[in-house]
């Protein structure tokens, strides 16, 4: 059974294998997933809501801010309420996703995270883009369940044009579920799936060719502005195992393909894509005419305005000057002869957005981007969300940097549990929680890793997982003593497998050798 990613509390689904192929066939409504949270201040679930209410909103955010108590109570008041909203435009949604809610309803969603929690905004994306559509075509005469489909894919270099194959040859049913295992591995399930994605992931971020140097992107990553041709990048020519054997390559714009295709896949599976990608791509992905391979002027400006503030503010100079400070500016368009007026100051603005600024090659990778997350569905059903919260919802939360931790003793102790011979007051369960919450950042993400497939957390953190995670003891027979056991875990169903250690030092030691060096590779247990 598949984990999900967000707390019972806003959850649209209750995933309950119900055949012997851990096919899903139980959901609930939004509107059944909350009807256990009531409000503090009710709010009436009409389809209108008063002119004005939302400037009212909009005002006390700014001057309250979100973490006040008020508008806290009155956030849960309006998710009960949007949730319902939802429910009764079903079949709006159905066939226009998003833009089947009502229009002030979109407008509220807008206020973003400002208002509403992201694991909120994550679930109406969920159930407009890919729960709506199931209905739909369950009612055009298909069953009602989630077809199984596995996909054996290796290791390494040879994973990205695997992937490739995956998804040439995918059906782009949302009743599908693909099911991945390595080869020569036995694993298969969530984590397997997960651990696939993330070295995807993996491998597109280390192929800096496809990207512009990250620290002049807040460390995130954002295309290069060079354009992207088919031609298939250097460096993959043949396999450590068989040198015999080529190994497919796979081109640049390709790349960006495999990443709308994954990340679209993973959003459906309730899984994760392992990489920061710079809001500004996000926007680009959003908004971009795949025709026309180009973005409104509105929206280049909004991207550059996130990608590269101080060019931003030198081309709104230019834009909000005088017509004798034009003249006096000396500037002409791309072919080096017309000068720059008030007349064409729009083009050349968007030329220089999409040929210099942002660049030709981003503008390339956010088609190729959409265009495969399309194929998947619609890149529009996250219209109710800016491109921070994009971004979170599709990667989750974002990594610490040096010297952050990425979660607290607290978090950790939150979600933990003792079973099968661990209780909570087990010494065992507060030696590991005191262990791991004081591990420095970097080991916190490879035990994340190690327990999820992915070194990144869901919206919420640890308690976006969705379940706990069980401490069960761990028993070795045969000649090995226990003190040299290794922990190892069942990540589909976050099972953390934990030998009774006799000190605390040899349990950190152990710990550490589990989390650094077994993050990859899936036996069954």
């Amino acid at each position: 059974m598949l984990r999900s990613l967000v707390g019972s509390e806003m959850c649209i689904r209750d995933r309950k294998p119900s055949g012997k192929d851990g096919t899903i066939t139980s959901y609930t409504t939004l509107e059944q997933a909350t009807k256990a949270a009531t409000p503090a201040i009710v709010v009436p679930t009409t389809r209108t809501i008063p002119v004005g209410v939302i400037e009212v909103i909009r005002a006390a955010l700014q001057v309250l801010g979100s973490t006040s108590d008020v508008v806290a109570s009155v956030a849960e008041g309006l998710s009960k309420m949007v949730a319902k909203v939802c429910c009764d435009n079903a079949a709006q949604m159905m066939c226009k996703g998003n833009a089947g809610i009502p229009e002030w309803c979109r407008e509220l969603l807008a206020l973003g995270t400002e208002l509403f929690s992201v694991t909120f905004l994550r679930e109406c994306c969920w159930y407009a883009g890919v729960h709506l559509p199931r209905c739909s075509e369950a009612m055009g005469g298909r069953e009602q369940r989630t077809v199984l489909k596995k996909a054996v894919v290796p290791r390494g270099a040879a994973l990205l044009p695997e992937m490739m194959t995956v998804m040439s040859t995918g059906d782009t049913s949302q009743l599908l579920r693909l099911d991945y295992q390595f080869q020569n591995e036995a694993g298969t399930g969530t984590g397997p799936a997960q651990e696939v994605y993330a070295e995807t992931s993996g491998l597109l971020v280390s192929d800096t060719s496809l990207w512009r140097d990250p620290t002049t992107t807040d460390n995130m990553l954002f295309p290069r502005k060079e354009a992207i041709t088919n031609k298939v990048a250097p460096g993959l020519k043949r396999t450590r195992s068989d040198p015999a054997k080529d190994v497919k390559l796979v081109s640049d714009i390709s790349k960006f393909s495999v990443l709308g295709f994954v990340a679209a896949r993973a959003f459906v599976d309730n899984l994760l894509v392992d990489i920061a990608l710079h809001p500004a791509f996000w926007l680009l992905v959003k908004e971009v005419d795949p025709v026309r391979q180009t973005a409104p002027l509105p929206i280049l400006l909004e991207a550059l305005s996130l990608l590269d503030p101080i060019a931003f503010r030198s081309l709104q100079s230019i834009i909000a000057a005088s017509d004798a400070e034009l003249a006096s500016f000396d500037l002409v368009l791309r072919d080096d002869v017309t000068a720059v007026t008030r007349a064409n100051l729009d083009q050349y603005c968007h030329d220089e957005l999409t040929q210099e600024l942002i660049g030709q090659g981003a503008m390339q990778a956010a088609v190729a981007t959409r265009l495969a997350f399309d194929w998947i569905f619609p890149v529009d059903t996250f219209a109710i969300v800016n491109a921070s919260t994009m971004d979170e919802l599709l990667c989750g939360s974002r990594r610490p940097g040096a010297g952050e931790k990425y979660f607290t003793e607290d978090d950790l102790r939150a979600v933990v549990k003792g079973e099968h011979g661990y209780h909570s007051a087990s010494i065992e369960l507060a030696r590991l929680v005191k262990i791991v919450g004081g591990f420095s950042g970097e080991d916190q993400i490879a035990f994340v890793e190690f327990l999820t497939g992915s070194s990144r957390l869901p919206p919420g953190g640890l308690a976006g997982l969705g379940r706990p995670i069980t401490v069960v003891r761990k028993d070795m027979e045969g000649q090995i003593s226990k003190e040299q056991t290794l922990p190892s875990c069942n990540t589909c169903f976050l099972y953390f497998k934990l030998p009774s250690y006799s000190t605390e030092e040899i349990m950190r030691e152990r710990l550490l050798m589990a989390v650094r060096e077994g993050k990859k590779g899936f036996a069954l247990s």
